[in-house]
C-alpha cells in the first residue's frame, strides 16, 4: 500500500499593526528665569525602525533670542513610543509679554516597509507659552531743566525701568 504523510505546513501571519499615528503635545509650559518648556512627540504603536519626524516652528517667540534654537526634527528610536524636545528659555529684561512657541508635525521618514505612518489630525500641533517675568513696568517723570520766563524752556524726562518690546504711549495731565 502506498501512503503519504505531510510533515510540512505553511502558516501566514497577517500584521494588523501597519498603520501608525504620530502626535505632539506640550508637556511643560515655560517661564522666564524659572522653567524650560517641553514638547513630547509620540507614536501609538511601537516601530521596529527609527522614525524621524520633521517639526515646523511658528509662534510669537523668536528662535535663538527668546529660547535656544529649536530642533527642526526629532528621531523616535526603534522600540520607543516617544521622544521629547525642550524649549530652553533665554531670560531677558525686556517687558514683552508672554510669547508662544508652536510646533507642528511635518513629514516623517524611516518607517518599516509596508507600514503607513500619518500625523494625528487632532494632535498635530502644540503650543508652549513662555511666561514673561518682566511684565511690571514703572514709569517715572522728573524735571530735567527748570523754566525761566523769557530765557529758558523747561524740560521733563519721562523714563521706564525696563526695555520695552513695543512703543508705550504716556498721557500727561497738566
Amino acid at each position: 500500500s502506498n501512503s503519504t504523510t505531510e510533515d510540512e505546513a505553511t502558516v501566514t501571519i497577517t500584521d494588523n499593526d501597519l498603520s501608525v499615528e504620530v502626535s505632539i503635545e506640550a508637556t511643560t509650559q515655560a517661564a522666564e528665569d524659572a522653567t524650560n518648556g517641553l514638547f513630547t512627540i509620540s507614536v501609538d504603536k511601537e516601530l521596529s525602525t527609527d522614525l524621524t519626524v520633521d517639526l515646523i516652528l511658528s509662534g510669537t517667540a523668536t528662535d535663538g533670542t527668546d529660547m535656544n534654537t529649536m530642533a527642526t526634527s526629532v528621531t523616535i528610536p526603534a522600540g520607543d513610543f516617544s521622544v521629547t524636545t525642550p524649549v530652553t528659555v533665554i531670560s531677558d529684561a525686556i517687558a514683552e509679554g508672554n510669547e508662544t512657541v508652536i510646533l507642528t508635525l511635518g513629514a516623517n521618514t524611516g518607517a518599516p516597509t509596508g507600514v503607513t505612518v500619518s500625523n494625528s489630525t487632532t494632535e498635530d500641533e502644540a503650543t508652549v507659552t513662555i511666561t514673561d517675568n518682566d511684565l511690571a513696568v514703572e514709569v517715572s517723570i522728573e524735571t530735567t531743566t527748570q523754566a525761566a520766563e523769557d530765557a529758558t524752556n523747561g524740560l521733563f524726562t519721562i523714563s521706564v525701568d525696563k526695555e520695552l518690546s513695543t512703543d508705550l504711549t504716556i498721557n500727561l495731565t497738566l
